[in-house]
């Protein structure tokens, strides 16, 4: 396993896309962002660091596993003091890996659930568009558990008639059968064969066909901001679903009306993003009553 600091992520100098903002005040935690990876994943690991870096203005730092280390064989990963939040790229999960002490705990978001964000996020701008409203939807994905995470999240955001789909299902069950007068197809599996001709006007479902390349890096800075600046009380549940739902709810208000999703991720969504998961974070956080004089309650 090799560990690997970006070139001045440890620093608390502005970068050429976020000149004039006060760095000092934003690293003031003191904490790290590590990026989990492996030799196949070692450039995606470093575009992550380098993004959470440049948008959320937080120092990063790269650990690449051993390029022998297999998915079901748990590894101990010792993470720097300092870190805050664990990025996971790749398949890997936190179940796979030991991250850092298990007595103090780090909150860890693997790449998949960021992208189920995205997902989320387009399907939630792609009904408005067809006059369908969430709870009235009907919605099939295909290859859900490839996302875990996006079925608790379309349930979260209220979508009314969720169908799961895959490859074993084709011979009984066609995928074109499955998704007769649905709204929407997530098509997590590259299955479906008609994405550039799909028109409602042709009485064709919507269909989400993610971008691996784009959909992590979009709620990705903000989240991880909110992550390493909220307090130890809130930074146990930031993993919580209400908090990814968030994410994608400011995903949708920052997407152009002709769009599913935004098109690059930027400081303006990185902001949008760090407020809205730091608004579910702390109205999920006990907060001690208060009386009028302003003296905490007994």
């Amino acid at each position: 396993m090799t560990t690997q600091h970006l070139p001045d992520h440890d620093t608390t100098t502005t970068s050429g896309t976020d000149a004039g903002t006060d760095r000092t005040e934003q690293r003031g935690t003191g904490r790290v962002v590590a990026v989990v990876g492996d030799p196949t994943t070692a450039a995606q690991a470093h575009r992550y660091a380098a993004l959470i870096h440049d948008l959320a203005g937080l120092p990063s730092q790269v650990i690449l596993l051993d390029q022998n280390q297999r998915l079901d064989q748990p590894e101990h990963v010792p993470l720097p003091a300092e870190a805050g939040a664990v990025v996971l790229t790749g398949a890997r999960t936190a179940d796979t890996l030991h991250l850092g002490d298990p007595a103090d705990p780090t909150p860890v978001l693997a790449e998949r659930d960021i992208a189920a964000i995205a997902v989320t996020a387009a399907l939630l701008t792609s009904l408005p568009r067809r006059g369908r409203a969430p709870r009235a939807s009907r919605v099939v994905i295909a290859g859900a558990d490839t996302l875990p995470m996006l079925c608790r999240l379309l349930v979260a955001a209220g979508i009314g008639d969720i169908t799961t789909w895959k490859h074993q299902d084709a011979v009984a069950f066609p995928l074109r059968r499955v998704a007769e007068g649905v709204d929407a197809v997530i098509d997590l599996l590259g299955v479906w064969p008609t994405h550039e001709h799909t028109t409602a006007d042709l009485g064709e479902p919507a269909v989400i066909a993610p971008d691996a390349e784009r959909d992590p890096l979009l709620a990705l800075p903000g989240l991880v901001r909110a992550i390493i600046q909220a307090p130890d009380a809130a930074r146990t549940i930031a993993l919580d679903v209400e908090v990814h739902l968030a994410c994608a709810l400011a995903l949708v208000m920052a997407t152009p009306s002709h769009q599913q999703l935004p098109q690059v991720p930027n400081r303006d969504l990185a902001d949008r993003v760090a407020d809205a998961a730091t608004q579910a974070l702390d109205a999920r956080v006990p907060h001690p009553r208060t009386s009028r004089s302003g003296r905490s309650a007994r």
